[in-house]
């Protein structure tokens, strides 16, 4: 069995779907573009600020091992004078600016002097880099702690002092404040909804902006650790940030002294937020692809109507009408399309066609059934019998009521007898050789020669043959 055609509008509507597959193909393209060209960008500027934050804590690493080299040869430093100490560091810190305090400690770790007023004892003998500086006898940058003489989160940078003998006598320390580093990104600028995460050796978090509440932080577990433990340059990738959201980050790796001490420039962003905006881009390019494909899919449907199935639908009433017997069935095609209006036509041409053959049918069916009249008036009207032979069996088909009543017989009996059984003259043969001369020749004889049931008497007969 033949399945039915999808409807037309089914067929307009996928038309239009498929149509619109390349406008969404164009614009998820451009929405991948979009996504490449944020991710690149943020790259760039990601990296770009990294760099110049590494840039000026590199100057700044590099200023601190020259002040502190300076500082450690003054003598009022050497020699432990905690007056004459403490008052020099005051005034560079005044003038400087960059730090959070400057002491002086002894080989004991005991402080004594500081640019900053002491308001209890300080004793940093347990401290890494102070441990590392008097073992390296070398300038050392520590990790993040709490200083105890400011008691502000800040990093430090030590270096030896060395007495007239050369012996060692002590440490001379520059603290830093995490504050530095919100400067510095707040003087750069960092990119749209980017972060700065520095990060020491030991994974502290010296500097978060914004989010300072993770400053002092060890995040070595996570995944961040792990990306930068194997960081040998610079670098972007997509990791889990300190909260465990998705994170684009760009890296920098500053090497700190020369014991190896590294640390760790972060800029990064959520991923949610760094595409937003392309998310937002594609999803009203979508939005209003599909309101397009909704006006032409309605447009499509309504069109599908006016222009075709109504059209269509005419043509099928009035093919109704033509099968039912109305031959003046016609289509008006008006408003129709240029290859609706030609098959309209041509439908009308054949309605008008079968128009005419019907009423010349008609006319001659007429004409017959008047013959017809006529022929059997005749027949039955006429005053001499007349009677209708089967050549082949020779049986009479039809007869007039002359015919029979003349010969005596009813006419259920003369239409059982061949022509031998009332033809007198001839035998069945000259009847045969007579009736095919007839056939021939159209000759009619007309005499005297059949036999009556009872009497004789005169009949003429004439053969044809249905």
């Amino acid at each position: 069995m033949t399945r039915p055609a999808p409807p037309l509008r089914r067929h307009l509507l996928l038309l239009v779907l498929f149509s619109s597959i390349p406008a969404f193909a164009l614009v998820a393209f451009n929405g991948w573009r979009e996504y490449a060209h944020l991710r690149d960008t943020a790259t760039e500027r990601a990296l770009a600020a990294a760099n110049a934050i590494v840039r000026e804590q590199r100057e700044l690493i590099a200023q601190t091992r020259e002040l502190l080299a300076a500082l450690a040869a003054l003598p009022e430093i050497s020699s432990k004078n905690f007056t004459a100490c403490s008052k020099e560091l005051r005034e560079f810190i005044r003038l400087s600016g960059a730090y959070e305090n400057i002491g002086v400690f002894a080989a004991d770790g005991a402080m004594v002097c500081s640019a900053k007023p002491l308001s209890q004892a300080v004793n940093v003998a347990d401290m890494p880099y102070f441990r590392r500086t008097l073992e390296t006898r070398r300038f050392v940058v520590g990790d993040y702690h709490v200083s105890q003489a400011t008691h502000r989160p800040v990093f430090t940078m030590s270096a030896p002092i060395f007495d007239a003998r050369g012996e060692l006598a002590g440490v001379i320390l520059a603290a830093v404040s995490t504050d530095w580093f919100e400067r510095q990104a707040a003087a750069i600028g960092l990119p749209h909804r980017h972060a700065l995460t520095v990060l020491d050796s030991a994974f502290n978090v010296i500097a978060r902006h914004p989010g300072n509440q993770w400053i002092g932080r060890n995040v070595s577990d996570g995944p961040l650790a792990t990306l930068l433990r194997s960081a040998k340059s610079e670098g972007t990738a997509e990791v889990a940030g300190l909260s465990g959201e998705a994170r684009f980050v760009a890296y920098v790796p500053l090497q700190a002294d020369q014991g190896g001490n590294r640390i760790f420039v972060v800029i990064g962003a959520r991923i949610d937020e760094l595409y937003r905006e392309a998310r937002i881009t594609l999803v009203q390019n979508l939005i209003a692809l599909l309101l397009a494909l909704s006006v032409v899919a309605a447009g499509a449907w309504l069109e599908a109507d006016r222009l075709v199935l109504r059209h269509v639908h005419n043509l099928i009433r009035a093919i109704e009408k033509l099968r039912s017997g109305k031959s003046d069935a016609r289509v008006a095609s008006g408003g129709a399309s240029r290859e609706l209006a030609v098959l309209g036509q041509a439908f009308n041409d054949m309605a008008a066609e079968l128009h005419e053959r019907e009423a010349e049918r008609k006319q001659a069916e007429e004409a017959i059934l008047q013959a017809q009249l006529r022929y059997q008036t005749l027949f039955e009207q006429s005053p001499v019998g007349i009677v209708v032979v089967d050549l082949d069996s020779g049986l009479a088909v039809e007869c007039n009521a002359v015919a029979h009543n003349e010969l005596g017989y009813s006419k259920e009996e003369f239409l059982r007898l061949r022509v031998s059984d009332y033809e007198a003259l001839e035998s069945p043969a000259e009847i045969k050789a007579h009736t095919e001369k007839i056939l021939r020749q159209g000759e009619i004889g007309s005499r005297p020669s059949t036999v009556p049931k009872a009497a004789s008497f005169e009949a003429s007969t004439s053969s044809c043959a249905y």
